[in-house]
Formats: structure tokens, sequence, C-alpha cells
């Protein structure tokens, strides 16, 4: 038994198909974003500690650059480290 279309029949199951098709991409890129928004939610006490780490990292840089060209690298870890947490702890001890 074969079924003969005619070409606008042929374009109506096409449309049909990509239809269904973007329909099952959608709701398969919207079922990853929601996966993805509770494993997030779920582990965020994880990643707030690392994404503050990173951001550190990447303000502190230039700041380490500069004592690293005139400092040993331990020396220079030690400098940036004193010049952010001394400030803190005299704020925090006054206030």
């Amino acid at each position: 038994m074969n079924i003969e279309l005619s070409p606008r029949q042929q374009a109506t199951v096409a449309a049909a198909l990509t239809a269904l098709s973007a329909g099952v991409i959608v709701s398969v890129g919207l079922g990853l974003f929601y996966l993805f928004i509770r494993f997030a939610t779920t582990f965020s006490s994880v990643f707030l500690p690392l994404f503050v780490a990173m951001l550190l990292a990447f303000v502190l840089q230039p700041f380490y650059r500069f004592f690293e060209k005139r400092l040993p690298a331990v020396v220079a870890v030690t400098c940036v480290f004193l010049t952010i947490l001394l400030p803190l702890i005299v704020f925090g001890w006054v206030f």
C-alpha cells in the first residue's frame, strides 16, 4: 500500500514535523535549565565560597603581580594577605 501525498500535503507534514521537533527541543532545553537551577540552589552553599574566591583572585591579581615583581612569591602572597586583612582587623577592633 503506497500512499502518494500531494505537494501541499507534503508541506503540511513537513511543517508539522518541524513544529514537533522545535517543541521537543524547547522542552528538553527548559528541562535542562530547570535541572541546572535545582542543582545550583541545592549546592549554593558550596558554590558561593568558590565564586567569591574566584572574584577575589581576579581582583587581587594585579596587586599580587605588583609585589611579585619586587619580592619573592611567598613574601608577595604574605604582603597581599596582610594588606587586605590588617585594615579589616583594625576596623573590626575599633568598631
